[in-house]
């Protein structure tokens, strides 16, 4: 039989490679499809963007279930634990009305699957990287003997970056949150951050894909914590009467992204960052303890995990940096769980309370904002602490602080005002 009998490719896709043809050939011995059980060719296409090969066929579900692998990697050669996927959510409506649509007899298509015969789980050849639901919806329904075929897209011989690139696309919707797709090109630029996060004790396994109750950090959150680390440290010294300032968000992203893979490795490897990692983790793991154990303060869950609190974790990294040249200061900041002693060391309850008079009638206390001030403020504050012999973080430390930084931003921009005039 000729090959064309078993598939053509359409227009715009290049000659495929012999270990690809062998593979789409393996698959259509292997795997029974409507297209095979019709003696159909498939349309090998190649996409234009990844340039990753793949077929649309349709599948029964008696024939797919068996093969599904849930915990598929980005990277299965060299980070098999780490998964694509974000986790089911079992007890969603959407996703329980997918499943009583499956056993209605409902046809899904459009699952996105690598087939990978010969990885990790070779007798679950099928790694999905998009339609998890779809997918256990159809299970769920073949366990009740529906049997209807579903469509699938099946990609072949993928590498790193066209597996990130094809989980991307194919989770982009406005209910897959951006940590988890930071989490998955974290995957792609290698396993050195997610190593560090483990070797401080931010991690065990993995980062979180969204903000969450138990004080996982996320991917975005501990690429800002390196980016502010080593913004503070590449300045000289505090320097008197200077509003500081550090990156969130975006900013911190671009910052880090920026790095080339030897610097981005150069700088993990750094032992004073791993240094301030550590005590970071003793900071978060009291506040988290002490917060839990006071009937009061653990009523308001933000002040359980307020050390990952965007605004703190950066302006903290960024003290720890700048402090690396006065050691005395340094070891005041790193102390700062101990010499709490029993009480939540960031304070909560004070930093939510708390309100300067130039604030408007909308704040809600130091620590709640995300923006440039916010983050000057804590800055300042985590500074001041440093500097002074207060052992705890108090109303009157912060409103020193946060006068201080306040009175920096007008005298600087009294500063530039006076260099204007001759």
């Amino acid at each position: 039989m000729n090959i064309t009998d078993h598939y053509f490719t359409v227009q715009h896709t290049k000659k495929p490679s012999p270990s690809i043809v062998k593979l789409v050939l393996d698959f259509r011995k292997t795997i029974e499809t409507l297209e095979t059980k019709q003696n159909l060719p498939y349309a090998l296409q190649q996409d234009g963007k990844s340039e990753a090969y793949f077929i649309d066929c349709h599948i029964s579900s008696k024939n797919i279930v068996d093969l599904y692998d849930y915990e598929a990697s980005l990277d299965p050669e060299e980070q098999d634990d780490i998964k694509a996927n974000r986790d089911l959510q079992p007890f969603h409506k959407l996703f329980l009305k997918m499943i009583d649509d499956a056993q209605k007899g409902r046809q899904f298509n459009d699952i996105i699957v690598e087939y990978l015969p010969d990885g990790e789980r070779a007798n679950k050849p099928f790694k999905i990287y998009g339609g998890q639901h779809r997918a256990k919806s159809i299970e769920e329904a073949a366990n009740k003997d529906i049997d209807r075929y579903h469509g699938f897209r099946v990609y072949f011989c993928l590498n790193v970056s066209q597996r990130n690139d094809i989980a991307q696309v194919s989770n982009a919707n406005i209910n897959v949150p951006i940590d988890l797709l930071d989490r998955m090109q974290e995957t792609v630029l290698g396993p050195e951050l997610r190593n560090w996060c483990k070797s401080v004790g931010l991690i065990t396994k993995d980062f979180a894909e969204r903000k969450n109750k138990e004080g996982i950090i996320t991917a975005r959150l501990a690429r800002t914590f390196v980016v502010n680390f080593m913004f503070g440290k590449n300045q000289t010294k505090p320097v008197p009467n200077r509003p500081y300032n550090c990156y969130i968000g975006n900013e911190a992203n671009e910052k880090y992204l920026a790095y080339s893979n030897k610097d981005r490795k150069k700088i993990l490897f750094d032992p004073k960052l791993k240094e301030a990692g550590k005590y970071f983790v003793r900071l978060h793991r009291a506040q988290m303890d002490r917060i839990k154990k006071d009937k009061e303060l653990s009523k308001t869950a933000e002040f359980r995990t307020k050390t990952l609190t965007p605004s703190i974790l950066s302006a903290w990294a960024f003290t720890a940096g700048i402090l690396q040249n006065d050691l005395n200061r340094l070891k005041k900041l790193y102390e700062l769980p101990e010499k709490a002693k029993n009480k939540n060391p960031l304070s909560a309850k004070e930093m939510s309370e708390y309100k300067h008079q130039n604030d408007n009638e909308t704040y809600r206390g130091l620590g709640t904002r995300t923006d440039k001030r916010e983050r000057g403020k804590l800055i300042e504050l985590f500074l001041v602490y440093s500097e002074k012999q207060e052992p705890l973080i108090t109303t009157a430390l912060i409103d020193a602080a946060v006068t201080t930084y306040l009175s920096n931003i007008l005298t600087e921009e009294k500063t530039k005002k006076m260099a204007r005039i001759k």
